[in-house]
């Protein structure tokens, strides 16, 4: 018998998410060390989201 077919959310729509939740859950906090690494961790993410897509785009090329 063969399991159901499960759709994951992309990487891209992942990723997106996680930059979302965390910059909402930064806005929460006072300024700080705390809320200065859950800006830099939605900055990165959203960095891995243009790398992912630049990668991905039909006009990168292999260089195999």
């Amino acid at each position: 018998m063969r399991r159901p077919f499960i759709e994951l959310p992309s990487f891209a729509e992942r990723v997106t998410a996680f930059a979302q939740e965390a910059l909402e859950a930064a806005e929460a906090l006072p300024p700080g060390p705390e809320k200065e690494e859950l800006l830099k961790k939605a900055h990165r993410a959203q960095a891995a989201k243009n790398i992912d897509a630049w990668a991905n785009s039909p006009n990168v090329r292999s260089t195999q």
